[in-house]
């Protein structure tokens, strides 16, 4: 089926059938969620007051509501104009859907339009509106390169750019059900990932720097795909059409060969897709639910036409779609079949559509260099409110020389803003964390100086610094809820809580490797999903609102867990330890009962788990890459005694590892073999260092706690 071709809305004038008569449902949808959209253009348009606006509304249609959401989006903006004494601004909409919609009737209601809205906003100096109709489907390109400020979209987003394939086992059903196959479930959701990953990247190049999307879209809070709340209405027309196939009115393989193009998604599974695809933040997402037949319930019908009217909705939408396969003849029986079967149901149960409405801001675009990721954040945290008192947590800050260098320099970053602004002093709460066989004495005993310190290079009247260690694992509750403002960690989220379960196979190795099995690696990785996701929801329950966190940790780009990036090093202490059991030094068993819990992710899967988890939006994620012997680029370690010959190399290395790794290994193999163990891993090393480049892979993440969570809304 080219669902290019015969997807639209029913263009049957003012028929009793057509969309313009069934679409009151869709414009209760696009006033509900009026306060996002309201809010997101705000931000927009205040951010930099533009004298040219150029809003899209993909999936316009044609009807009574193709025109309402551009209406109260110019209402918006020509408000605050007015309220800020700005000059007149030029409007450019661009009113989008496919080649088969009826763009005449929307042109000629325009001239009316026009005169209406003007005389709606008032006698101010409105600029001019100007219209243009752009056929073609939002699965492609629509518009120049960043030329479009803002893109709305109401119930359009949940049809899909054609039929998934592989969906010949879901006999006599036309979408998906409880009873369909699992490889139909999955058929639809792979098309759906599809889509939508083409819909963002095809809007990211097409908005301008900053620029805000509101998609709204039948969906589901359920996170079975084939839950009643998103696939009865056509689970029933399909009742109907099987009720007509045994009655010998449509044939059995005409019914089997069809199937709705259309797939209605979680919140968590569009979080997914848009921190995949990685160019827009997600500022809200909210949930709605209205009943079946809510319209005529609001009009005051009593009556039991309800089924009908749900019918006729119903008809406006899938009519066209349906007569390009089925042929015209059957339509008015099916209908009314429908409707009887709709009828039956409402009166036993209570039927509601969901809606998932959600707001995004466009982050990728080419922008001047920006100050570094960690200056950044907290930069934008004080700046949103100018606290007097800042809760700074440092997660795994180990102890030693890097212990209160994070500390330091987020101080320092608030301290120029603060005193460049000539705001008030910041009591300052320093919460250091690590876990208790951490050497806490060392850092208490540095506080003095480090103050000493700290206060000379800042200069100017600092307010108290007050520093608390937290000795627990941050896999768990550290902090009272809502204490903490902006929360660091580096280098320490890469540890796992535990070794994970299920390595028995994994033989001879002590981290995954390009032979590991396949239930070593999902091992892994499902000890990461379980841990981080544990990880996300303490610290949501710590952070205030708006609340920041900026995490770094080893990682990799590949999408392999056991590729060379992350698990070269540990591959190669795993040939020294072999070594040693090869030479009766180490017991295999011991070997073979040692991993390393440890897992480095792709920036992907960190993505993934934060938009599953779904307390944060991420700001940013960076990737950058560290040779394994950076010392050989120091020059401060060059002009000491570091031994930067490719054997000293492997030296240096092995000594990084041994400070890093030695207490585990200790506490499984004993202390004896260290020495030799860690000579033959500098050999190694060395080795491998001078045939090729070998290098650390890092992640860096910012993340915000919004002040807007997922909402629910009811509508009855």
């Amino acid at each position: 089926m080219e669902v290019v071709q015969v997807l639209h809305m029913n263009g049957s004038g003012a028929g009793d059938f057509s969309y313009a008569n069934n679409s009151l449902l869709q414009s209760k949808v696009i006033l509900m969620t009026k306060p996002i959209v309201e809010e997101a253009i705000n931000n927009l348009y205040c951010s930099s007051f533009p004298t040219n606006f150029t809003i899209a509304d993909l999936g316009c249609s044609s009807g009574p509501n193709t025109l309402m959401a551009v209406s109260e989006l110019i209402k918006v903006v020509e408000e605050n104009r007015q309220k800020h004494n700005k000059q007149p601004i030029e409007y450019q909409v661009l009113l989008n859907d496919l080649p088969g919609n009826d763009f005449n009737t929307i042109f000629k209601s325009l001239p009316n339009f026009l005169e209406k809205l003007k005389m709606e906003i008032g006698d101010h100096d409105i600029g001019p509106c100007l219209f243009n109709g752009v056929p073609g489907s939002f699965y492609g390109r629509l518009f120049s390169s960043k030329s479009v400020n803002f893109i709305h979209s109401s119930y359009s987003l949940h049809w899909l750019s054609k039929v998934p394939e592989g969906l010949e086992g879901n006999k006599r059903n036309i979408y998906m059900v409880d009873t369909s196959p699992k490889s139909v479930v999955e058929a639809y959701y792979k098309q759906f990932q599809n889509d939508f990953e083409l819909f963002l990247k095809c809007r990211r190049e097409e908005l301008v720097k900053g620029g805000s999307m509101v998609l709204t879209l039948l969906g589901r809070r359920s996170q079975d795909p084939t839950s009643k709340e998103c696939c009865y209405i056509w689970e029933l027309l399909a009742m109907a059409l099987n009720d007509m196939v045994s009655e010998g009115i449509i044939e059995e393989e005409k019914l089997e060969s069809f199937n709705i193009p259309k797939y209605m998604p979680s919140p968590t599974e569009m979080r997914i897709e848009i921190e995949k695809e990685g160019s827009f933040v997600v500022n809200r997402i909210q949930v709605s639910k209205m009943d079946w037949n809510i319209v005529y319930k609001d009009n005051g019908n009593k009556d039991d036409n309800g089924g009908y009217n749900v019918a006729k909705y119903m008809r406006a939408v899938a009519e066209p779609i349906l007569i390009s396969h089925f042929g015209e003849a059957i339509i008015d029986e099916l209908f009314i079949r429908y409707g009887q079967i709709i009828v039956d149901r409402m009166a036993k149960e209570k039927l509601e559509f969901v809606n998932l409405t959600i707001s995004l801001t466009n982050i990728n675009s080419d922008r001047e260099e920006s100050p570094p990721i960690v200056e950044e954040a907290i930069n934008n945290l004080y700046c949103s409110s100018f606290p007097t008192s800042l809760a700074i947590a440092d997660l795994g800050c180990s102890s030693g020389p890097n212990a209160l260098m994070a500390a330091s320099e987020l101080i320092k970053a608030v301290e120029i803003i603060r005193q460049k602004l000539k705001k008030k002093p910041i009591e300052y709460q320093v919460l250091l964390n690590d876990l208790p066989g951490n050497d806490f004495n060392t850092i208490f005993k540095s506080l003095p100086n480090f103050l000493q310190n700290l206060r000379r290079e800042i200069g100017g009247d600092v307010g108290p610094c007050l520093f608390t260690g937290v000795p627990a694992s941050f896999y768990g509750r550290l902090f009272p809820k809502k204490s903490v403002h902006f929360v660091h960690s580096s280098y320490s989220l890469h540890w796992l809580s535990k070794v994970p379960e299920g390595l028995e196979e994994n033989k001879r190795n002590i981290y995954m490797t390009g032979n590991s099995p396949r239930s070593v690696v999902k091992a892994y990785y499902n000890q990461f999903q379980k841990d981080f996701s544990l990880f996300l929801k303490c610290r949501a329950q710590e952070l205030v609102d708006g609340g920041r966190m900026i995490l770094t940790l080893l990682g990799r780009r590949s999408q392999n867990p056991a590729s060379k990036e992350c698990s070269y090093i540990w591959e190669l202490l795993g040939l020294a330890l072999n070594d040693l059991v090869d030479q009766g030094i180490i017991e295999e068993e011991k070997l073979e009962s040692f991993h390393i819990p440890k897992y480095m992710p792709s920036p992907i899967e960190i993505r993934i788990e934060v938009a599953k988890e779904a307390s944060f939006v991420i700001d940013s994620i960076k990737v950058s890459q560290v040779d394994w012997n950076v010392s050989d680029n120091n020059e401060m370690n060059k002009a000491k005694s570091v031994d930067v010959s490719l054997k000293g190399s492997g030296y240096n290395v092995a000594k990084y590892m041994r400070a890093v790794a030695e207490p585990i290994l200790i506490s499984h193999f004993g202390e004896e073999v260290m020495d030799e163990l860690f000579i033959r891993y500098r050999e190694i090393i060395a080795d491998r260092m001078a045939k090729e480049t070998t290098q650390f892979f890092n992640v860096t993440v910012s993340l915000t706690k919004p002040r807007y969570m997922c909402k629910n809304v009811n509508v009855r």
